[in-house]
């Protein structure tokens, strides 16, 4: 293959993956909020790639779910159902209850001193109303507990499910701003029941925490499967 063909494909992968982050962190940060129609052109226009990189994204976008294409209508950013969002509630909850009773009982392979800077940044972020920081911050907290087990198939699947759930755990937050305080401190309780080894009481504090935010959503008057 001559050089410079090599150089291009290169090029143009490297562009389709770059507008793909672009705007799947834009659909995540809802700066694409659930619901709005988009197009080749207003992305291409807005994210500053050309049309074929953006049609790329689109299609792999659709694929993963974050958006749709419905004929007559347009490129639309999905805005998933309550039930999707039950299932993923469900997902997530399996998925970290069993990532923190794994950490409890071998708590020695925990980097408990790169959580609590985390923990410490929450509350900074939080004392000083910064909802956009803190959202960033509660992801970092989360998967680096996925990390923490050393299982990359796990932590691949975490990291999707956390860019899914991810609008619809910073609507919680931006809709009530104090809610910030109370989630640092279930963090620390989850920490506090990986450090002491005790699997049922981390268990327990990761589930009590995920629980609170499905219970806002739903106003409490729709269970998860299985409760």
């Amino acid at each position: 293959m001559p050089a410079g063909l090599g150089n291009s494909r290169g090029h143009r992968q490297l562009l389709h993956q770059q507008a793909y982050e672009v705007i799947r962190n834009a659909i995540v940060q809802s700066d694409l909020p659930p619901g709005s129609v988009v197009s080749e052109r207003t992305l291409s226009e807005q994210f500053g790639f050309g049309r074929a990189p953006i049609r790329a994204a689109i299609q792999r976008l659709a694929a993963e779910g974050f958006l749709l294409i419905v004929p007559q209508q347009g490129i639309i950013v999905a805005s998933p159902s309550l039930e999707e969002v039950r299932d993923l509630f469900e997902l997530r909850v399996a998925l970290e209850s069993y990532v923190v009773r794994r950490l409890a009982l071998e708590p020695q392979e925990v980097d408990f001193v790169h959580l609590e800077l985390l923990l410490e940044k929450q509350e900074k972020a939080a004392q000083e109303q910064n909802v956009r920081l803190y959202r960033q911050l509660d992801v970092d907290f989360h998967l680096f507990l996925a990390h923490s087990l050393g299982n990359s198939e796990l932590y691949s699947s975490m990291e999707r499910l956390s860019d899914r759930l991810h609008r619809i755990i910073a609507s919680v937050i931006s809709r009530r701003p104090a809610r910030m305080l109370d989630s640092t401190i279930e963090h620390r309780a989850i920490v506090q029941a990986i450090a002491t080894g005790d699997p049922d009481a981390a268990e327990m504090a990761m589930i009590t925490h995920l629980d609170w935010a499905w219970n806002f959503l739903t106003g409490g008057h729709l269970p998860r499967h299985g409760r």
